[in-house]
């Protein structure tokens, strides 16, 4: 593995248990390709998880085996046991902002986009179906996504003054 030194623009951070260790979302400079993927293991070293540079990565989530990663406009899926790409889905055009990633209890992972407010529901299992949800009405660039177990419920943060919280059932 690539050994990373530094962090440049960090987004997002996930702990997988199953190896000790996070995985941190390095941007880079914006719009140039050169975001990675860090992954920080338990001695407090720093390595590259894939070889394969990013435009912007933004949100991380873990489901199973498997992490998920917002980049732009496309979701990437790295199987975390090979450390390589298993695919991508692009999940909108350009003018797109693909922030966070969060999963719920049914098998189905929540990607919000903050310039086209919408979130897009993916099943785990089968990356490539999607859903754009387009009901969400007054919601403005969501960003931030956050999943409630105990009400079975996804709330999600918008990115603006005043912001509000919502929920999704």
């Amino acid at each position: 593995a690539l050994n990373a030194q530094t962090y440049s623009q960090p987004e997002s951070a996930v702990y997988d248990a199953q190896r000790d260790c996070y995985y941190i979302s390095n941007v880079g400079i914006s719009g140039v390709w050169d975001g990675q993927i860090i992954t920080r293991k338990s001695d407090s070293s720093l390595e590259y998880l894939v070889t394969y540079n990013f435009l912007d990565p933004k949100g991380l989530c873990i489901v199973g085996d498997t992490l998920f990663v917002a980049d732009v406009n496309t979701l990437y899926f790295i199987d975390l046991r090979t450390r390589h790409i298993a695919g991508s889905v692009e999940l909108s055009t350009a003018d797109s902002f693909l922030s966070d990633i969060e999963a719920d209890d049914n098998g189905y992972i929540y990607v919000s986009d903050t310039y086209k407010s919408c979130i897009y529901r993916i099943k785990a299992s089968s990356p490539t179906v999607y859903q754009r949800l387009d009901y969400l009405g007054q919601m403005a660039s969501p960003n931030g996504l956050c999943f409630d177990k105990a009400n079975n419920r996804m709330l999600i943060v918008t990115y603006h003054q005043n912001a509000s919280i919502m929920a999704i059932d």
